[in-house]
């Protein structure tokens, strides 16, 4: 999340909800990863601000999303290959070293329990 959030305005971003929305920003992620449609991520990014209370316009979904994939790349590339070693079995501090190194050397907060 960390990198993530260093690619954009995540400041003006994050003012926008009256909550973290990390939440929304790893939905992204998990969605760019399984290679969705944008109909189908803008779908689930506003049912994951409406379950906070949160009213977000299609519209404004499209624009936020419109070049993320672009900007994102490298975490998407990250996640993709984060889920795939870990329905692989590879150990926690493996994965959590290749992450690590990918993103720019920043240690994640947490990977799994």
């Amino acid at each position: 999340m960390r990198s993530t959030k260093s690619r954009f305005d995540h400041t003006a971003f994050q003012n926008c909800f009256a909550f973290n929305a990390d939440p929304i920003l790893a939905k992204l992620l998990e969605a760019y990863s399984a290679a969705k449609s944008d109909e189908q991520i803008v779908d689930e990014m506003r049912h994951a601000a409406f379950t906070y209370g949160h009213k977000w316009l299609k519209k404004d979904i499209h624009e936020f999303i419109r070049d993320k994939f672009f900007v994102f790349r490298l975490e998407i590339a990250t996640t993709t290959l984060l889920k795939d070693m870990i329905d692989m079995g590879y150990p926690q501090l493996l994965i959590s070293s290749i992450v690590s190194q990918l993103c720019g050397n920043l240690k994640p907060l947490l990977l799994l329990q």
